[in-house]
């Protein structure tokens, strides 16, 4: 498991011992919002949210991203990769990255993204999903191009990496709430009263239960609770 803190990035194995990587193994910055395991590659490769640029590579050999290599912000905030690419969120846009260098960039001056503050990512299968704060939720296509579910969600403040999924859903934290989007029918469904606090800061999932992390605690949710709302998903 990977955690990112204020103080690096801390990583737990099976018996609970942990590793940290700091500043002085080569991170741009202490403080770590997000971190992914980069595919296709060194399995203990990985690309590292910072409040300073991304950070690229294993333990002692890591390089970063800022500004000076087209990033569209320094402040990163949620990172994810997904087929042959790096997908980074930052305060001024989403990037595209591709052989350790930024080969797009989306933002609202040059794409469909309305709030340049791409707070979480998230893919389930081939599908990509972009948080957004200000703007909801986002999907870039296969095409490269970002679909806006505004209409259907509204124009949610996506807090920072509370988004997940199961492959039948995509579970979305907000400060006005949970949304659930069901990935058969693309029916978007608000979740507030189930929970003991509106503003939903993270959110996990397992077989059978949802996991909100609020402002008010943590609230657990059936997924048998889910599918009555939604209607079972047939394979």
């Amino acid at each position: 498991m990977l955690t990112g803190a204020a103080q690096g990035l801390i990583s737990f194995d099976e018996s609970f011992g942990s590793e940290r990587l700091s500043r002085a193994d080569g991170l741009l910055s202490n403080s770590v919002l997000g971190a992914a395991l980069i595919q296709g590659g060194d399995r203990q490769a990985m690309a590292l949210a910072t409040s300073r640029g991304l950070s690229l590579g294993e333990t002692n050999r890591f390089y970063g991203l800022t500004t000076v290599q087209g990033l569209p912000d320094n402040c990163v905030s949620s990172v994810l990769s997904h087929r042959e690419f790096i997908y980074a969120g930052t305060r001024g846009g989403l990037a595209q990255i591709a052989g350790g260098r930024v080969v797009r960039v989306f933002k609202d001056s040059n794409s469909k993204l309305s709030h340049n503050w791409a707070t979480a990512l998230c893919a389930v299968g081939p599908r990509l999903f972009v948080g957004s704060y200000g703007g909801g939720v986002f999907e870039l296509t296969t095409a490269g191009e970002l679909i806006s579910f505004a209409s259907e969600s509204g124009r949610q403040m996506v807090n920072q990496n509370a988004m997940a999924s199961d492959g039948e859903r995509l579970y979305v934290g907000a400060l006005d709430g949970a949304w659930v989007l069901d990935l058969r029918s693309q029916k978007w469904t608000r979740l507030k009263d189930e929970l003991p606090s509106g503003v939903v800061l993270s959110v996990a999932v397992d077989a059978r239960r949802v996991y909100f992390g609020t402002t008010g605690g943590i609230a657990r949710v059936e997924k048998a609770y889910l599918e009555k709302r939604f209607g079972k998903m047939k394979t």
